[in-house]
């Protein structure tokens, strides 16, 4: 829908992006920047450490032995050649299922006995235990520090320049947001055969004109597109 100065797409991201500027401001930057790089580096801490909590259950019997012990009754009686088709049969799983979880543990060896595979199931599953264990237990110290900010929120210069700082934040979550949706968009008008669609967006968008729209820029000039351009090329 064109209303001559502006489309329907253009007024949205406006009336979106001043909503998320009151978001920002009342939220604070500091509440959304902890939940961000907290979540990021527990998850970076956690993916680095869980097999060496895992070395640690394995060697004090902790969790490994149990599911071990598991394990071992499970296969005996359906050990294949594949480890996959040992998983499959062991666990009665679609092959597929058995597939995916081979590659996740790092596709075993083949031949193995029925003490190799437990140890391989057994051991990758500690791993995932352990990762959700240090997932948790950092979660929970997140938490803790964001209700300390919230303390700190409390006072009003501290609520006031942390609400400026939250709409700046907010903003570029937001431009990050409409590179992603507009990317797919692109993808979706120039190969999704979808003609009734693409009529409309060449219209709200000014697409075959030189008039200015929001939409049209981040269609046209995707940054996520020029991107994957770079590495495809």
């Amino acid at each position: 829908m064109d209303f001559g100065i502006t489309g329907l797409i253009d007024i949205l991201i406006i009336v979106v992006g001043l909503l998320v500027m009151v978001v920002g401001y009342l939220r604070g930057f500091m509440n959304k920047a902890i939940s961000i790089v907290g979540l990021v580096v527990i998850f970076a801490f956690s993916i680095f450490f869980c097999t060496q909590l895992a070395g640690f259950f394995k060697s004090t019997g902790w969790i490994y032995d149990g599911l071990y012990s598991q394990m071992a009754k499970k296969v005996d009686g359906h050990l294949e050649v594949r480890f996959a088709v040992t998983v499959e049969k062991a666990f009665n799983i679609h092959p597929a299922i058995a597939t995916i979880i081979a590659f996740v543990f790092g596709n075993p060896a083949k031949n193995m006995t029925v003490e190799e595979t437990a140890d391989v199931l057994a051991f990758k599953s500690t791993v995932i235990i352990s990762f959700l264990i240090i997932f948790v237990i950092l979660s929970i110290g997140l938490l803790v520090v964001k209700i300390f900010a919230d303390k700190l929120r409390q006072k009003e210069a501290f609520r006031k320049i942390d609400g400026i700082f939250g709409i700046f934040l907010y903003l570029v979550l937001y431009a990050i947001t409409l590179i992603l949706i507009f990317f797919v968009l692109d993808l979706v008008y120039k190969y999704g055969g979808l003609e009734d669609f693409n009529h409309w967006l060449e219209v709200d968008l000014a697409l075959n004109s030189n008039q200015f729209r929001i939409g049209k820029n981040l269609l046209v000039n995707n940054y996520l597109a020029m991107l994957i351009n770079i590495f495809i090329k």
